[in-house]
């Protein structure tokens, strides 16, 4: 018997078809039992939090959380190293604005014809877009490195409280 065929001799497309149609239902088995477990999750939470048992919610929460991965762990040292590191490029991008000014105003026609005012023109434009462009990079980066200052000393004003009230509520005692 040739890869494809049935016993009966039909031809390998019916077998093939028949594979098909035993592989979506196995999908679709899949999909269904995934579907279960997200209602009963759902259902879960609802549960708890309709009935009010934050210690219940709390352990079925770490219980997924343990299931689903640790997520993501910085130390306060990574977390430094990136902001030195957004330090170094805010001190690039001050840099290249200083030079992107003096080459701005450093722009003159050499004479007073149209088609030098004209250049002069354009060169003026293309690097007063420069400027806004690396002003636009330099603001983003500060404002990311001054949220992430923020979020670094706010972790370490509060994590040994948060871990001492989750521990707590894990535990089962009340925060």
């Amino acid at each position: 018997m040739t890869e494809g065929s049935t016993p009966s001799g039909d031809s390998a497309d019916s077998g093939s078809l028949s594979n098909q149609s035993s592989y979506l239902d196995e999908i679709n088995a899949e999909a269904a039992e995934k579907q279960a477990r997200d209602v009963q999750f759902v259902n879960s939470v609802n549960d708890m939090v309709i009935f009010g048992n934050p210690t219940a919610l709390a352990q079925f929460l770490a219980q997924q959380g343990a299931r689903a991965g640790k997520g993501f762990v910085f130390s306060p040292q990574q977390i430094q190293e990136v902001l030195d590191d957004l330090q170094a490029v805010l001190l690039n991008l001050q840099r290249d604005l200083q030079l992107a000014r003096r080459a701005h105003d450093a722009i003159n026609a050499p004479s007073p014809d149209p088609v030098s005012l004209m250049y002069e023109k354009n060169a003026r434009d293309l690097t007063a877009r420069n400027m806004e462009a690396v002003e636009s990079h330099y603001n983003a980066i500060r404002d990311y490195h001054d949220k992430l200052a923020a979020a670094k000393d706010n972790y370490m004003q509060t994590e040994g409280l948060t871990k001492d009230q989750w521990n707590r509520l894990a535990s089962g005692l009340d925060a």
